[in-house]
């Protein structure tokens, strides 16, 4: 180490009075000067706290100013209609993307029934083609006409029938009369 760190002097200096470091006079004049320091820091809070209040009252002010200032420029009146206003375009646009939304949901459903429509009457005109086949009017002439003749064969039948029993009851009646 060297000779002039405070580490290689000696605790107690050469022909100084060994003693207590702590004698009645140097107790009083440390209370006193501790006494000074405190009453020096007293004054440095009421200052610091005076201080505080001054700054403190001072951004107040400024803010109360420049909240005044603030309502002066801005006309609360003015915006709130240009709030409203902004509100009800937002509402416009809503209400109009819903609308084509609403319109092209429109026009989808109608594509679909056009669609589902189509079909059905493709469906029915398939149907009737088959029937058509089917029940085709030279088909029906064809079955009326063997329907009918064999109507005629059943009434001629019948016919002769009932003119058999005509002629078989007749000659008892013939005898009646005579």
């Amino acid at each position: 180490m060297s000779e002039d760190s405070p580490y290689s002097r000696p605790l107690v200096l050469q022909g100084a009075a060994q003693r207590p470091a702590f004698d009645a006079e140097n107790v009083d004049a440390i209370n006193k000067q501790f006494s000074i320091i405190n009453q020096n820091f007293q004054g440095i809070d009421e200052t610091l706290e005076t201080l505080r209040y001054n700054v403190r009252a001072a951004i107040n002010e400024d803010v109360d100013k420049l909240r005044d200032e603030i309502h002066k420029e801005l006309d609360v009146k003015k915006i709130r209609k240009e709030f409203a206003a902004e509100i009800a375009s937002l509402r416009v646009e809503t209400y109009k993307t819903i609308n084509e939304n609403i319109n092209g949901a429109d026009k989808t459903l109608l594509e679909l029934g056009l669609n589902v429509r189509k079909m059905i009457d493709e469906g029915i005109d398939k149907l009737r083609n088959e029937i058509c086949k089917e029940f085709s009017v030279e088909n029906l002439r064809k079955e009326f006409a063997t329907e009918i003749a064999s109507l005629r064969a059943d009434m001629t039948i019948q016919i002769a029938s009932l003119r058999a029993d005509i002629v078989t009851t007749r000659p008892t009646q013939s005898k009646r009369r005579v």
